[in-house]
């Protein structure tokens, strides 16, 4: 069972199309090629039918109206744009992966991955024929295709291979040598002039090689090759003249002709459009275009109109003309690269996915249109293109505010963010910043203004021995109060207050209303208020000498400290462990969940015991249902044991809770499909395939964690939340899979022999035993089931403290949610009474 796919995906981690009108945008998204207006950037339809990623997509070359696209299925398929519908399809011999491919013609020119992707091979295939040529061309790896015109003379076709451009015409392809351009430096782009004449590539100092009279070159050469092998002319041997232009401070993303061929585009992570003029070498600029560029498509009939890929999943639409910005298509933004950031959760009011992006970016997606609406920029990012040398002489890395902490109020009113970016005061130092969000009225919101900037706090729990970060955010949900904990060993309390605005009279602002030492000193990594807000539970760094405390919210008195659950101090050396703490209060309910690096810890405040704890160090994400009392954790893929381990077929497990329960309510495999480690991550219980080997390009930026997933719950009384409840777990709220990959899938309801079946499938790998099925046998906890002996369980049996069954009468009078207790006067009266009865 293959979880349903809702939406998002990669849009522009493989090269998009225009039509030759101009009015229609092709893009690649994982097996699926999707079609936008270039007017107005919005979703038109889908196609389907590939069985694996599509990797290419090429109009027709004289034919407005249907468009090839390629697979690493082996497969070449024709599309018509007027229905969506797929007219012709041919396989590539053997079925090779397909890379990339050009269309000149009734001929297609292909490179494709050989050998268990090993290796590459460049061919040519017929579509009149309806075959592949014999000849292969030899690749160290398979790399962008590119040709100029089919209207051209003399088409020609160029592909880049580490240090070399190799060059053909249609005519000597596979028959003869290509063309090399050689250079010293590792090509990342090539792009061909339409008339064939020029050949520009860039490479990774940020360099770009103009080569001229390409074509009058390829003459040369087949005619120097016709000659007698002992009559060398020198003439034949010269390389085509070139040029080199420079400005890029990073390497080169992207290259591109003009259709007139008198400019060249270029692009890179500076997120500046570069326009060249050939002849002169002058330049022109488009900044500030919000993310690195990656690919550059033109357009045939309208010359000034291009189509931009972007880093951050962002497709534009620009006019070299007016230099400006027509449209915009927003994908769901690139998680945070460090597991344990926020990356994605639910605005309660609207039901749109928030998803914290790079750059200090909180995109707001309608998971339900699946489409972005809105985005808040949380800090003015200056973008600061440096040299690798100078970023090593000041010691950054990165100039963007980072996002560490996230927290909305209940009814989304409040928002409260926590960045951290490199100090004026000095290149080693960082500050961190806190700020309070109100929400801007429905009427009155514009786009990128969501929010409007309330209150600003810089260092808030800066003191004499420096300043310290903060590690969590806790909204209070009945109060106007919010709790930070703090590296420092403290925690803060912040409330409101009236005060004077120029221009907008008396407003409600924040502030520090306590600062409260630990009860241990250690350093603090999360904190949680309870449901009736009277309570506030912080977590130290100490977690083997029992690290989480509870305070009364109103005095800031201790009221006691939960008994440790783990034996281990140090930290896990796992790189796709949880980095960030989760503790939080099931509604309803006295059960505190405590989540960190060395495992999970279920608690009865009322009791102040451990009712289970497992040690798990591959705990990656942690989500609570603020509105049911399940919850969800992702472990990371060294969950896998044995061949499953060994063959990477799965890249993790989603496992959801209810209450206090031991035993996973639901449980589902994150597993890769088999073209790349950027490929979609689904949730399936079945056997996964095998993976492949990812082959990325030089300038390829997206090396994020491979196995990033985000899980978040569905607020109710909004349009996901109806649409996807009657496909989820009774009385819990939808549960979204982000992945890395930029999509996000439903966690749908599995039958109880899936679960079963689960259970099995990781036992018959290694993982752990099989429930016994014997007669009297003892029943195994869910973590023992799925992660056998390497998950040291706990349960209140060892426990020093009672079960709730045993407890003495009176410690009974308080067994409820603290909200729900009688007023302390009936319990005084209660409590004398069964003491002098005992």
């Amino acid at each position: 069972m293959v979880l349903p796919r809702i939406g998002g995906g990669q849009l522009t981690r493989r090269p998009n199309t225009l039509t030759h009108s101009g009015e229609l945008v092709v893009v690649c998204n994982a097996e699926r090629i999707r079609v936008y207006s270039a007017l107005s950037g919005e979703f038109v339809f889908e196609m389907k039918g590939h069985a694996d990623e599509v990797t290419g997509v090429c109009m027709h070359p004289y034919v407005d109206d249907k468009v090839y696209s390629c697979s690493r299925d082996g497969t070449v398929k024709l599309w018509n744009l007027d229905d969506g519908t797929c007219s012709s399809t041919w396989e590539i011999p053997q079925h090779l992966p397909i890379e990339s491919m050009t269309v000149v013609g009734d001929m297609a020119y292909m490179s494709c991955f050989w050998r268990g992707e090993e290796a590459g091979r460049a061919l040519a295939f017929d579509f009149v024929e309806g075959e592949a040529k014999e000849v292969r061309v030899k690749l160290s790896t398979p790399r962008q295709v590119v040709s100029s015109h089919s209207s051209a003379q003399n088409p020609i076709i160029a592909t880049h291979d580490r240090h070399t451009i190799l060059v053909w015409d249609t005519k000597s392809f596979g028959s003869k040598s290509p063309l090399a351009l050689h250079h010293t430096k590792a090509f990342t782009c090539v792009a061909v002039s339409p008339d064939g004449t020029k050949v520009a590539a860039g490479d990774v100092s940020g360099r770009i090689l103009i080569w001229h009279d390409v074509q009058e070159a390829l003459t040369l050469r087949s005619m120097q090759g016709e000659e007698e092998e002992n009559d060398e002319r020198p003439w034949a041997y010269v390389e085509p003249p070139a040029a080199t232009v420079h400005w890029h401070a990073h390497p080169v993303g992207c290259v591109s002709f003009s259709m007139d061929g008198k400019y060249i585009l270029s692009g890179g992570q500076e997120a500046v459009l570069v326009l060249w003029d050939v002849r002169s070498g002058s330049r022109a600029y488009l900044p500030r275009l919000g993310g690195p560029l990656t690919g550059i498509s033109s357009c045939r009939m309208d010359p000034a109109k291009y189509c931009l890929r972007q880093l951050d999943n962002t497709i534009r639409i620009v006019n070299t003309a007016s230099m400006v910005i027509d449209s915009s298509i927003h994908g769901v933004r690139p998680l945070p690269d460090v597991p344990g950031h926020p990356a994605a959760v639910f605005e309660s009011h609207t039901g749109n996915a928030v998803v914290v992006g790079p750059h200090a970016v909180l995109q707001f997606y309608d998971v339900y249109k699946d489409v972005h609406v809105d985005r808040l920029q949380l800090s003015r990012r200056n973008i600061v293109s440096m040299s690798e040398s100078h970023e090593k002489e000041l010691s950054l890395t990165s100039m963007d505010a980072d996002v560490q902490c996230l927290a909305f109020s209940q009814d989304a009113s409040l928002l409260v963010t926590v960045e951290s970016k490199p100090d004026a005061s000095g290149a080693s130092s960082t500050a961190n910043i806190m700020k309070f969000w109100d929400r801007v009225p429905d009427e009155s919101r514009q786009y990128g203004a969501p929010y409007t900037l309330n209150t600003i706090s810089e260092n808030p729990h800066r003191s004499s021995s420096g300043t310290h970060a903060i590690t969590g955010v806790a909204i209070n949900p009945s109060l106007d109060i919010v709790g930070t904990s703090s590296s420092s060993g403290e925690f803060a309390l912040w409330g409101t207050h009236e005060t004077e605005s120029s221009g907008q009279g008396r407003i409600r602002a924040w502030r520090k209303i306590a600062m409260i030492p630990g009860h241990r000193g250690d350093p603090l990594t999360s904190i949680a208020f309870s449901m009736d807000g009277t309570v506030v539970a912080v977590s130290g760094a100490q977690h083997a000498s029992g690290g989480v405390s509870l305070w009364d919210t109103a005095t800031c008195a201790f009221i006691g400290e939960l008994p440790p659950a783990f034996a281990c101090h140090d930290a896990p050396e796992k790189s796709n462990s949880l980095q960030r703490d989760s503790l939080f209060f099931l509604p309803d309910s006295p059960t505190l969940v405590f989540v960190c690096q060395h495992g999970i810890a279920v608690y009865n405040v009322l009791s102040m015991s451990i009712v289970w704890s497992a040690d798990i160090s591959n705990i990656c994400t942690v989500a609570p249902d603020p509105y049911s009392q399940h919850w969800a954790i992702v472990m990371g893929n060294d969950v896998c044991k044995g061949p499953m381990a060994k063959e990477q077929y799965a890249s993790g497990a989603v496992l959801l809770f209810h209450g206090e329960d031991d035993h996973p309510r639901a449980a589902w495999m994150i597993r890769r499909q088999h073209s790349s480690l950027e490929k979609p991550a689904v949730l399936n219980p079945a056997s996964a395939p095998k993976d492949h080997r990812s082959i990325r390009s030089a300038c390829d930026q997206s090396n994020v964690s491979r196995c990033r997933t985000e899980i978040a719950f569905v607020p109710p009384k909004t349009r996901p939340y109806e649409h996807a409840r009657p496909l989820t777990i009774p009385g819990c709220s939808p549960l979204l899979v982000f992945s890395q990959d930029r999509e996000f899938s439903l966690a749908i309801s599995p039958e109880t022999t899936d679960i079963e079946e689960i259970v099995q499938s990781l036992a018959d790998h290694g993982i752990a035993a099989a429930p016994s099925a014997e007669a009297g046998a003892a029943r195994h906890s869910g973590y023992e089931q799925i992660f056998g002996s390497q998950a040291r369980h706990h349960t209140t049996d060892s426990s020093p403290v009672l079960k709730g069954a045993t407890l003495p009468a009176h410690t009974k009078l308080f067994d409820a949610p603290s909200h729900a207790l009688p007023p302390m006067t009936t319990l005084c009266t209660e409590f004398l009474s069964h003491l002098l009865t005992k």
